[in-house]
């Protein structure tokens, strides 16, 4: 936060002064976020390109010590680009001095943020076309990285504007982690490109800027409704606190007889009022399959995916369809999706108990419920509700996104803020030894995946946007996944265990080959999350990753001493491999390739003889 040391006592407010101030929080603000989204970009191009790096080995020796060293790019057309990095890590997520300059012939100059972006997207672009991989938006990527900063910015100025009222910016329970996940993405060349939203309609529904909104809800005939739960979870459509707004709203428009007719369906605001003007939704509303209600209920919050929001008064959640696309994708709900959702829930269930031992965190949906055309047997992904009760405590309970995260323009991630507070609450002043820690999470998180995967064939994908975090007494007490579209089940395993034809049908897109589906565990859960954790531990105590990597070692080699025959090789893998595979973010959004991304592998911080 900005802070102003040398403040002198209040006096009568001076317009002159205010501009000026608001001008320096502009201008501060924007360096901020131009240094926040070139870290992103820079690594995404480096972990995508290592060939680029001049002396590789001498970045890879600074890795091991998390120390500082100078870096240079070699681009194609023979010019330089020259850097600092002040920690060097094992994973890629290099933190940089805020300077970069071009040496390209004679001429060596500063670059600003939006010259350093555009030549390592045009450097990508060629570098692509000579893999014959097409680059297909040089200019679509350009713009977005600009998008991305810009409201990156305008977070980043709300955040200050708060603070400036008296707001407590700093604190930190379960829905300001949501809502504080201000870089994104580590290795995305736009983590923060929102289109089909202005900024107003930030204002209103960003996380970042702090939003909260009541549902629009629409009475929808029964006979246009169609949906899937688990059983006896119907219910969760309409939660308590919201039924009776739903029940006057309804009788005050169509009668008392209207409560036999219709169902609720609940919306997201923006989505409402972009449906309410589009034919086929007027058509809807002219036969009376669809009623709307207006905004009913109490507020929800956005989280960090920005379209799922949460209601804390009753734990219910909603991934609701948003017509705007987020990074890559437009974020609605396709018939794929919400078959990969229910078939996952439909399993977990199945397997009840026996699962929940192993990951009593398990977060799964419950139901879907959508309209399809008239006539028409698909759901329009774009009217379609995935049910996600999320029961948790509030106020000890995190995204492991948001916490591996600093608060912008500070140095020491979240995580070492929420220990500290929660040490302190259970009556502790000194903070835990953070390799026993990282144990304790391992324990709750790393060893559960790893046997569901041995004994049910189940991946998850468990990247740190889709993992909470509960601490008690500043340990991990509780780790928790969500998002079961990301499941994968290994098909050997549903076929031996009768699954199939029995539970899930021959084509469900759960099903995978087992090589497929563990590379998501090692992507989402060993790359993603364990690796943007240890960075942010290591950055806690200024030490080197390889002290957390040492931990997960020490853990998988315990545990390979009781492994079965199955788990055995997977363990091996992880310990002996040289590699990981990692997505090509930067390279996938030059080619056009945001939904189907593509892959590369870097180097395995776990293998044995790493060092």
């Amino acid at each position: 936060m900005l802070t102003d040391k040398h403040a002198l006592p209040l006096k009568e407010a001076d317009p002159d002064t205010d501009i000026k101030t608001g001008l320096m929080i502009r201008e501060e603000t924007e360096r901020l976020a131009q240094q926040m989204a070139a870290r992103s970009l820079i690594n995404a191009f480096l972990r995508e390109n290592v060939d680029a790096i001049e002396h590789l080995q001498s970045l890879a020796e600074a890795a091991e010590k998390g120390a500082a060293v100078p870096v240079t790019l070699m681009l194609g057309d023979g010019a330089r680009l020259h850097g600092t990095v002040q920690y060097a890590s094992l994973i890629g997520q290099h933190v940089y001095a805020d300077e970069w300059m071009l040496e390209a012939g004679e001429i060596r100059r500063l670059l600003t943020f939006h010259e350093l972006a555009e030549r390592l997207v045009l450097e990508l672009a060629q570098r692509l076309h000579h893999r014959r991989q097409r680059p297909l938006a040089v200019d679509e990527v350009l713009r977005r990285i600009g998008l991305s900063v810009r409201y990156l910015h305008g977070h980043l100025v709300q955040r200050e504007e708060d603070a400036k009222a008296g707001k407590e910016v700093r604190r930190l329970d379960y829905i300001r982690s949501e809502q504080s996940v201000f870089a994104g993405h580590p290795f995305h060349p736009y983590p923060k490109s929102v289109e089909g939203m202005d900024e107003v309609d930030l204002d209103r529904y960003s996380p970042e800027r702090g939003a909260s909104f009541a549902l629009y809800y629409f009475a929808v005939s029964k006979s246009a409704l169609h949906g899937e739960w688990l059983p006896g979870e119907r219910s969760a459509m309409l939660p308590e606190p919201i039924r009776e707004p739903y029940r006057e709203a309804l009788v005050e428009r169509i009668g008392t007889l209207a409560e036999d007719m219709y169902e609720p369906l609940p919306m997201h605001p923006w989505q409402a009022r972009q449906l309410l003007g589009q034919p086929r939704l007027r058509r809807a509303l002219e036969r009376g399959e669809l009623v709307p209600l207006g905004p009913l209920g109490p507020k929800v919050f956005p989280t960090s995916s920005v379209r799922t929001v949460w209601e804390p008064g009753s734990g219910c959640g909603w991934k609701l369809p948003l017509g705007v696309r987020i990074t890559n994708l437009i974020r609605v709900n396709t018939a794929e999706q919400t078959t990969r959702t229910m078939h996952a829930a439909q399993l977990t269930a199945r397997l009840g108990d026996d699962l929940r031992r192993e990951l009593p965190g398990l977060m799964p949906e419950t139901g879907y419920a959508g309209i399809a055309e008239a006539g028409d047997a698909i759901l329009d992904p774009s009217i379609t509700v995935m049910f996600r009760p999320l029961k948790l405590d509030p106020s000890s309970s995190f995204v492991l996104a948001s916490l591996v995260e600093s608060w912008p323009g500070e140095r020491s991630p979240k995580l070492a803020q929420a220990i500290a507070e929660s040490a302190q609450a259970g009556g502790t002043r000194e903070l835990p030894d953070m390799q026993l820690w990282l144990e304790r999470y391992l324990q709750l998180s790393m060893l559960p995946l790893l046997r569901v995967w041995d004994r049910y064939g189940i991946s998850f994908e468990a990247h740190a946007q889709n993992s909470l975090l509960a601490l008690k007494g500043g340990w991990p007490s509780a780790f928790y996944t969500r998002d079961l579209e990301g499941m994968s089940v290994d098909r050997q395993v549903a076929e031996a265990a009768g699954w199939i034809g029995e539970l899930l049908p021959e084509n469900s897109p759960l099903l995978y080959n087992a090589a497929e589906a563990w590379r998501r565990t090692l992507y989402y859960y060993f790359v993603n999350h364990l690796g943007s954790l240890i960075h942010a531990w290591a950055r806690c105590q200024n030490r080197p990753e390889g002290e957390g990597w040492d931990v997960v070692r020490h853990l998988l080699l315990a545990e390979r001493a009781r492994a079965s025959a199955r788990l055995l090789p997977y363990i091996d893998g992880l310990l002996t491999e040289q590699t990981l595979p990692a997505k090509a973010n930067f390279s996938s959004c030059l080619v056009n390739k945001g939904d189907t991304p593509l892959y590369i592998m870097i180097a395995n911080p776990m293998r044995d003889g790493r060092r």
